[in-house]
């Protein structure tokens, strides 16, 4: 079991590490400096999204009754969102801070995605920021409809998340692959049967050394060879537990977000506090996805 102060102390020692090997520029040009200190907020940041605390009322106001010393200067709600919009432009360059602490292992990566609802099915008519953004979309692994976005994940084998993205409910897996895979090669990326593409989208692919190994469909002729088969139902099974990893101690599939970019910045932090917890259970010897019992 590890305390909440611990918590923040080695998160604070990470992201310090961070700052001082970035040179990120967190202000923009004609903002007043904030008195609470980049280290400090991006530690909010990301053990909130650990925790999964998804309202931010609740979570700064635990922060000044139990954790005063450890953050003097807390901001009020509105800055806090504001410096979470700046930070979560710095994605990836977290993202890629966090994967150089962790040796690489191959370059088979496996693609999925899992819902986040914004609204109940019969408020959806009702939800007017949103609209013409958020869609209605179906999820097969739970055999219901819902009304919002997708997050698709491409994680790699030692289970660190290599890159997301967030599109509407409606989009098929295979625009999100493609998202997912602009800037990167010399992949063998695998999938189930969603990501089973067209000829002309594996030769697009092909020329950039990314090969997509997919479950057949029934009514194909085709069949995976038995080496690929394997390490398909393994990466499957792998990406499946961190989904249901992000779903219960951190939160994904729910937001209380208003705004599409709130809503994008939310879930980024959501998603590299998954990424540091897989790193702090590499460096500590833990399973993978062990999830820490928090002590308040």
């Amino acid at each position: 079991m590890i305390s909440i102060s611990d918590l923040f102390l080695i998160v604070f020692v990470l992201i310090d590490d961070f700052i001082k090997e970035k040179t990120t520029q967190e202000l923009k040009p004609g903002k007043t400096i904030c008195k609470v200190s980049d280290e400090e907020i991006l530690t909010m940041f990301v053990v909130q999204g650990m925790l999964g605390i998804e309202s931010d009322t609740k979570w700064l106001r635990f922060l000044r009754v139990y954790y005063q010393e450890e953050f003097p200067q807390i901001p009020e709600r509105s800055r806090y969102q504001r410096r979470r919009l700046i930070w979560a432009e710095y994605k990836d360059e977290l993202l890629g801070f966090l994967e150089s602490r962790l040796p690489e292992e191959s370059r088979n990566v496996i693609a999925d995605s899992c819902p986040l609802k914004v609204c109940h099915n019969v408020r959806a008519g009702r939800n007017k920021k949103l609209n013409g953004i958020a869609k209605f979309g179906y999820c097969a692994s739970k055999n219901e409809y819902f009304y919002g976005f997708k997050v698709h994940l491409l994680m790699k084998e030692n289970g660190l998340l290599k890159d997301w993205v967030i599109l509407p409910a409606n989009r098929h897996d295979q625009i999100g692959l493609v998202q997912l895979l602009k800037g990167k090669d010399k992949l063998t990326v695998y999938g189930d049967k969603a990501y089973q593409c067209k000829p002309s989208l594996q030769a697009r692919f092909k020329k950039r050394g990314v090969q997509i190994i997919a479950e057949p469909r029934k009514n194909m002729n085709k069949r995976l060879i038995p080496s690929q088969q394997v390490q398909l139902v393994s990466l499957r099974q792998r990406i499946e537990n961190g989904i249901s990893a992000l779903a219960g101690f951190c939160g994904l599939e729910k937001t209380m977000g208003k705004t599409w970019h709130n809503i994008v910045a939310r879930s980024d932090f959501k998603l590299l506090g998954f990424n540091l917890r897989i790193c702090l259970n590499y460096e500590q010897k833990r399973p993978r996805f062990e999830m820490y019992r928090i002590a308040a």
